[in-house]
Formats: structure tokens, sequence, C-alpha cells
């Protein structure tokens, strides 16, 4: 894993790896974005169907006062429009990531192709003669677009790691007995699914050959 990692580096550009760099915060800051959309819908919909809720929490109550919100209507429309403007920075948010995402991969796989084209062309007349240019064409272009695809698959299991850590937290923070059940149960599926994808992908590798 460090090798891939070494490799992966090596071909980055020095422009390209201070863009990587940023992209790092990006993504924990969506791991926080997606963690308080999660710990705030439990609280707006238990204080929206339960308003006695409120009184068994002082700093709720009195923030609520603080504000004037009192009446049940007053706190429902409130826990409301609280959801909905969460919920539209979350996918605001997760879009402009995965924008700024995209566009560092494909700069990314454009950067390589104009560095290797240019290598090429640098080369002396003995350097083509020796090669076929169907090769130095795929590896001008074929090769970047293989690179981009590992590194966008490789940004989206890191981001949806993170994220996939931080939610099993609030959940266990906030729930931790129906989380602990969830768990388990997705946790033995998934389970269940690669064993049977196992056995059968080896049973078809056998029977092809």
């Amino acid at each position: 894993m460090r090798e891939i990692f070494r490799k992966i580096i090596d071909v980055l550009s020095p422009r390209q790896r201070r863009k990587a760099l940023l992209l790092i915060p990006a993504i924990v800051l969506a791991t926080v974005v997606e963690s308080a959309t999660v710990g705030v819908v439990i609280p707006v919909i238990g204080a929206t169907a339960d308003p006695d809720w409120i009184q068994e929490h002082e700093l709720v109550r009195s923030a609520l006062s603080r504000i004037g919100v009192h009446s049940s209507a007053h706190i429902a429309a409130l826990g409301m429009a609280l959801l909905l403007a969460v919920y539209v920075f979350r996918a605001v948010y997760i879009g402009s990531l995965a924008y700024l995402e995209s566009r560092f991969a494909f700069t990314t796989q454009a950067d390589i192709s104009r560095r290797l084209y240019g290598g090429y062309l640098r080369q002396p007349w003995t350097f083509h003669l020796q090669r076929n240019s169907a090769e130095l064409i795929r590896n001008a272009t074929v090769e970047p677009q293989m690179f981009t695809a590992f590194l966008t698959g490789g940004l989206q299991v890191v981001s949806e790691t993170m994220i996939c850590f931080a939610l099993t937290t609030v959940l266990l923070v906030i729930e931790p007995i129906g989380a602990l059940i969830a768990l388990v149960t997705m946790g033995s599926a998934a389970l269940l699914f690669q064993l049977v994808t196992r056995t059968r992908v080896a049973r078809v590798r056998r029977s092809s050959t």
C-alpha cells in the first residue's frame, strides 16, 4: 500500500500534489457535514413529535427561550427550517466537493498526457524508429485515463470510509443498541454476500479452465 501511494505521488506534478493536499481538509469537512446532518435529524424529529423532550434538556430549552420560541407550533416550524437548511447546505457542499474531485482527477489526466506527449516529442528520431507509434499514442491517452479512474476511485473510497466511520460513531453515541443491531445485521449480510459471491466465482473459474 505504501509503495502504491509513493508511485501515485511520483506521477503527480508539484501543482497536482498541492491540489491533492487541499482536497484532504475538504473531505474531512464533508465527513463533519454528514455527521452533523444525522446528528440534527434525531433531535429535530424528537422535539417535533414530543414537545416534552425539550423540557428534559435544559440547554435546548434555554436556547429556544432566548430567541422567543415557546409554543409547539413554533418549535416544529423552527425544527423543520433547521432541517431544511442543513440538508440544503449538505447537498450544495457534497455537490461542490464532487465537482472539485472530478476537476482534480481530469486536470491530472490532462497534465499527465501533456507531459508524456511533450516527452515523446523531445526524443530523438531513433527513439520513434524503434517503437510502435500506436504504443506511444496509447501511453499518452489510455494510460492517463486508467490512472484517473484509479485516482477517482481512491478518492471516493477514502471519502466514503471516513463518512461511514463518522456516521457509525454518531449513531453509536445517539442510539448505541439500535446502531449495534444495525451493524451486526448489515455486517452479517455483507459477509454472507461475500462468501456466496466468492464461492460462485471460484466455481465459474474452475468450470472455465
